[in-house]
């Protein structure tokens, strides 16, 4: 029961040191600048770099860029296809 309330206190603590400015009624946010965006495209950018790889790997593919990594990428499919698992190979 103490560490709960150690917990509250700390957190009510953070919301008045960092959120007090903005609470009110009548109070705007402030308005988004490119010194406040740019840091969160940042973040997206890096953690959206899986999904990236993913896609370039797809449109290689797709356009046939690199005959035989699609050549590759057909043979499989067509494998999965032919056996009825192509669901359970795309999940795995």
């Amino acid at each position: 029961m103490q560490a709960v309330t150690n917990f509250l206190q700390v957190a009510e603590y953070a919301a008045q040191q960092y959120g007090g400015q903005y609470i009110g009624y009548g109070m705007d946010h402030p308005a988004p600048t490119k010194q406040s965006i740019m840091p969160n495209v940042e973040r997206l950018i890096i953690a959206s770099a899986p999904f990236q790889e993913f896609i370039m790997t797809a449109r290689r593919v797709y356009r046939w860029e690199s005959r035989t990594e699609t050549t590759k990428y057909l043979i499989a499919y067509t494998l999965l296809w032919a056996t009825n698992l192509l669901l359970p190979g795309i999940v795995k």
